[in-house]
């Protein structure tokens, strides 16, 4: 099945990264929609929002289409706690479609922005007189499926540094990822190989090169990163921290062909099309035609903590 066998081509000029591009028919949002990848980033959400004050504010770096701020206002509307979110997108597209898709309610605001998460503090200055964060003043600062796509080492570790400016001793920071080198361990990484490799056939391409790939950072190097940015790496799956480090997934076919009509999905997946001539609509088609019915993934989690400059931390706990 394919959702774009009588859509028209969609020719990209001079595409070379996709990074934040998105339109109407290549989107993040029916992947937004699968159960598995919910129920995945609920489990962080609701850890950290259990730890919030009442009044607290939220900063969600790469929102997407807005999965973080819907779970937000589901439990501050459960809970009768009062908050405050501000979602930031490289997007225009996911920001409008998290703007028209999601309400505020009596205990929840949602303030939108569009820009870069490695720029942060500086997006913030865009909001309304009257509505401005200060750095030092945030209580979670959450960058869920997307520090992966942040192009090179020194852009993640810029979104880490702006994440320990704007929060306050003893705020959050809330990372997770499906793309690290634990993502496909188990054998996982044969399913998906396939998946390719029947995608890359149809479209006539031979085995791919490396160039081009991206690059899947480990569990630790994140977790150095993060450290370096003068976090604490809080030890996880505790009686106190009851979320895994790493988090079997079963995504169904349904989610597959959801994720495949990712743009920036499709090209990771085969980084040579563009420059093989393939448009972006044959590579999506290819990949979703080969959608298996169901395949394994294991996202990664981390959540930081901004300790008091005067109080000695303890020993990092990983």
């Amino acid at each position: 099945m394919t959702m774009t066998e009588q859509m028209p081509i969609t020719k990209l000029p001079q595409v070379v990264e996709l990074a934040g591009y998105q339109d109407d028919r290549h989107n993040f949002t029916d992947f937004s929609e699968d159960l598995a990848y919910k129920e995945v980033n609920r489990e962080p959400i609701e850890v950290t929002f259990a730890k919030l004050p009442n009044n607290f504010v939220w900063i969600d770096l790469a929102a997407g289409t807005g999965l973080v701020a819907r779970e937000l206002i589901r439990l501050c509307n459960l809970h009768k706690k009062n908050g405050r979110v501000i979602a930031v997108d490289l997007s225009e597209f996911a920001i409008e479609l998290a703007r028209k898709g999601i309400a505020d309610n009596q205990f929840c605001k949602v303030d939108y922005l569009v820009g870069s998460a490695t720029e942060a503090t500086e997006v913030l200055k865009g909001l309304e007189d009257g509505l401005k964060v200060e750095e030092g003043l945030v209580d979670v600062v959450s960058i869920h499926d997307a520090i992966h796509e942040i192009p090179g080492d020194d852009n993640k570790r810029k979104v880490f540094d702006e994440a320990y400016k704007l929060l306050k001793p003893g705020g959050r920071l809330s990372v997770n990822s499906a793309f690290t080198t634990e993502a496909m361990k188990n054998g996982a990484i044969l399913g998906w190989g396939k998946w390719v490799a029947h995608s890359r056939r149809d479209l006539g391409l031979g085995r791919p090169s490396v160039e081009g790939q991206m690059d899947y950072l480990s569990p630790e190097q994140y977790e150095s990163m993060v450290s370096d940015a003068g976090f604490e790496v809080i030890e996880l799956g505790t009686d106190d921290e009851q979320l895994e480090r790493i988090r079997k997934v079963r995504l169904p076919q349904s989610a597959l062909v959801a994720i495949a009509n990712y743009p920036r999905f499709a090209e990771g997946s085969i980084p040579d099309g563009f420059s093989s001539g393939k448009t972006l609509d044959e590579i999506i088609t290819a990949l979703q035609n080969r959608a298996p019915e169901s395949l394994t993934r294991y996202w990664f989690n981390l959540i930081g903590i901004k300790r008091n400059s005067s109080e000695v931390l303890e020993p990092r706990r990983i």
